[in-house]
């Protein structure tokens, strides 16, 4: 899970980006990964993860997250290729 520290993907001013594409709408849904997928980690960035926490998180789900700083952008990048949908080439370009 990626949380939008400048909210370009969950912007209050605008409809947010997993409602306009439709590749994005797992990203508003925390109950989805299943069994098969014990060990996801979400990744935090800057201050977004208060905001996170504050409005998405409850009864207890702050264990479910690790705290890390920014990421630079090869490691980000590095992540973000191992999904096989994001990850792919021209998607990782914009």
């Amino acid at each position: 899970m990626v949380v939008d520290e400048h909210d370009v993907l969950f912007s209050y001013k605008t409809i947010p980006a997993p409602l306009r594409l439709h590749i994005l709408k797992l990203l508003m849904n925390l109950t989805y990964w299943s069994e098969n997928s014990l060990g996801a980690r979400v990744v935090l960035t800057g201050t977004a993860h208060a905001k996170f926490v504050k409005k998405y998180l409850i009864n207890g789900m702050n264990d479910w997250i690790e705290f890390v700083g920014p990421l630079p952008e090869d490691i980000f990048d590095s992540l973000l290729k191992l999904h096989p949908t994001l990850g792919d080439g021209e998607l990782c370009q914009w």
